[in-house]
């Protein structure tokens, strides 16, 4: 059993601390306010505002990414969608995705360089994922090779010690016949 990793000295300490701030801050609010019921719900507080709830501001107009206001694209089946207005995607060594946040503050000189360098950067990262990927798809199927071999031997060698344990005791004519009648006796309940 691997051994219990051990917080540091500082969080051993700030841990207890912690879970002492909750609970004082936990009695220190009224019986109420400690669990929900449906009954106090339902009882109009005295402190409660009648005010209506705040909406959500209006969408600014430039947060369609180059889009005019209220414009929208319609695709069908199967059509490609460019998404260039995003930026590049970026593969990272792990094989994870992601893009440029600032893309659309970049100047075009930026973004041609940027575009160029994480392009050849993509290509050179994924002919390693996918090169790391095929040599561990071998490594497996080289195992389950001589997991299969390793069963199909020691099958043999069972078999083989069972028919030597049973020709020195004499029972090979007796297993025999129980091999005979073993599939007469399938076929008739099989026809029941």
């Amino acid at each position: 059993m691997p051994p219990t990793p051990r917080l540091p000295a500082a969080r051993r300490t700030a841990t207890p601390l912690l879970v002492l701030l909750v609970l004082s801050l936990y009695h220190q609010l009224p019986p109420s306010a400690h669990c929900y019921s449906p009954a106090a719900a339902a009882v109009p507080r005295e402190d409660a505002t009648t005010d209506p709830p705040l909406a959500l501001p209006p969408p600014e107009a430039d947060a369609g990414a180059g889009r005019g206001a209220g414009e929208s694209t319609s695709i069908r089946l199967g059509e490609k969608v460019a998404l260039d207005h995003l930026g590049p995607t970026i593969v990272h060594e792990d094989g994870t995705v992601s893009r440029i946040s600032n893309w659309d503050q970049l100047s075009e000189a930026e973004r041609a360089v940027a575009w160029r360098r994480i392009t050849a950067r993509n290509r050179e990262r994924l002919a390693t994922i996918k090169k790391d990927f095929e040599e561990a798809e071998q490594q497996q199927q080289q195992q389950q090779q001589q997991q299969q071999t390793q069963t199909q031997t020691q099958q043999q060698t069972q078999q083989q010690t069972r028919q030597v344990d049973l020709h020195s005791s004499g029972q090979v004519e007796q297993q025999q016949a129980e091999q005979a009648q073993a599939p007469a006796e399938e076929q008739q309940h099989t026809e029941l």
